[in-house]
């Protein structure tokens, strides 16, 4: 640092130095006294090394500030040092706004892996508590609690791809009523457990889409249909004019709840009553939805149902 300072100094006095030597130049050229050199360097070398104290004091505010990230343009004196410090305060403001950003991102991770935990621990417990009270437990008992860690298994995997989510897309042609009836088969074990009707009314239209996030999209908004539906009632999945839209008579959500449920982490009033919520989701559905180019909307009244409709339009493979 010290020399960093002697070097900032040495430029002065070699401008200063420079000067004295034109001044001799001049007295050459114009055949005038040498001791006019002499008086020149007398009268003006108290005022060359105040100026290159002063530079080297000044310099050493200028980098001390910036080692303390006290950066304005307050201190600035010529053009050149006022905008580097605007340009280097502008890059201070974005690496503050990205490192906030990344610590948000990073608790929202924490706290979903928290919550994660716990909901994985439901079925393992589940089958621990069947395998310790029978020799032989019933497969279908099983195969549900299997479902349901593999579901948050999924949505797990599906929240940590959302980060690299442009590396991980193939537009493909698929079929959306065989997409359905496939997200229906996979997932029958939730359908079949509460006895649910379901009215499938879907033609045979082509997309162009990723089949897999499409595939992960219909999935959450089929489960969350049976979760929040009680024994023996009826989900519809029907096609109007481009809009996808599936329709439950469950429990519905609350006029409250109803503008956050694509939030990070919100569970609402269902997921409090009804456990098995982990809040993301609705949230990771809305995020791939918006770069499939699908438009998402929720109805729902509470007590009397909701429905799910997906605006296909632009995606359409005419």
């Amino acid at each position: 640092m010290i020399k960093k300072y002697l070097a900032d100094c040495w430029s002065t006095l070699i401008v200063y130095l420079f000067c004295v030597a034109v001044f001799a130049l001049f007295c050459v050229l114009y055949d005038l006294k040498f001791s006019l050199i002499g008086d020149f360097v007398r009268f003006t070398w108290l005022v060359a090394v105040g100026a290159a104290f002063f530079k080297t004091v000044r310099t050493f505010r200028i980098l001390r500030r910036i080692e303390n990230g006290n950066i304005d343009e307050s201190f600035g004196r010529t053009l050149v040092e006022r905008e580097f410090l605007r340009k280097l305060s502008e890059e201070k403001d974005n690496l503050n706004q990205r490192a906030q950003k990344l610590e948000q991102e990073f608790k929202e991770r924490y706290d979903y892996l928290i919550v994660w935990s716990h909901e994985m621990k439901t079925p393992l417990t589940a089958l621990k508590l069947m395998a310790d009270a029978a020799d032989v437990v019933d497969s279908a008992r099983v195969q549900k609690q299997v479902d349901n860690a593999e579901y948050q298994l999924n949505l797990l995997l599906n929240y940590e791809r959302l980060s690299d989510f442009n590396h991980d897309i193939e537009f493909v042609s698929i079929d959306l009523l065989e997409l359905v009836q496939q997200i229906l088969r996979e997932n029958m074990t939730f359908f079949v457990d509460k006895n649910l009707t379901l009215d499938v009314a879907v033609p045979h239209k082509k997309l162009l889409t990723d089949k897999k996030w499409m595939s992960f999209i219909l999935e959450q908004i089929l489960v969350n249909a049976s979760k929040y539906s009680a024994p023996h009632q009826q989900i519809m999945i029907g096609y109007d004019d481009g809009v996808l839209f599936i329709q439950d008579e469950g429990i519905g959500i609350s006029q409250s709840d109803l503008p956050k449920i694509f939030e990070a982490g919100f569970t609402g009033e269902n997921g409090r009553k009804h456990g098995a919520a982990t809040g993301m989701g609705l949230y990771i559905v809305k995020r791939v939805s918006e770069f499939l180019k699908i438009d998402v909307a929720v109805d729902s009244k509470l007590g009397a149902g909701t429905v799910v409709r997906l605006d296909l339009n632009r995606i359409l493979d005419l």
